[in-house]
């Protein structure tokens, strides 16, 4: 898709960023089924997400845009090919997401309040977190929280995409 940079450079700025700041949150978004993309092609893009581990990852399929210069390619992979390419990364990432939040489980995180719920329960989220997209942070707490809070918290629990936490 024309980046201007090889995938050897891109993995080498991945270590570096995670030499130089070891708790960076890395992200990054991918389409599916971009006109001629080969199963060589999705293979080496399925080989790169499994050896980068990337913390958070989103998956688009292609679909023509007017304007684009991928416009007048036309379509030529088909739905069916886009869709299964589209649910094995999501498959593959929910693994990875699932691995990296368990790390968190019995370590004290610093986290943002972003909404009291029912129950003495408090909807935050990480720093590497972007709200109303990435993992939630679901707090126990029956201390005094207001959203925008930054506090610390002990998490119990982890989901592939939520964590459970103490306050």
């Amino acid at each position: 898709m024309k980046r201007g940079v090889s995938p050897q450079a891109v993995k080498g700025l991945i270590t570096k960023i995670r030499k130089h700041i070891p708790n960076v949150v890395i992200r990054s978004a991918f389409i599916v089924g971009h006109p001629y993309e080969e199963e060589i092609d999705f293979d080496f893009l399925k080989d790169f997400i499994l050896e980068q581990k990337l913390d958070r990852v989103g998956v688009f399929t292609y679909s023509p845009e007017d304007g684009t210069p991928a416009y007048g390619l036309g379509d030529p992979v088909s739905d069916k090919v886009k869709n299964n390419r589209f649910d094995e990364l999501m498959k593959i990432q929910a693994e990875i997401s699932l691995e990296k939040n368990r790390s968190f489980i019995g370590r004290k995180v610093k986290v943002l309040a972003d909404e009291i719920l029912e129950d003495g329960l408090l909807k935050a989220r990480t720093e590497g977190d972007s709200p109303e997209i990435d993992n939630a942070v679901i707090v126990r707490t029956e201390k005094e929280v207001q959203p925008g809070d930054f506090i610390e918290v002990l998490v119990t629990d982890a989901e592939t995409y939520d964590l459970y936490a103490e306050f």
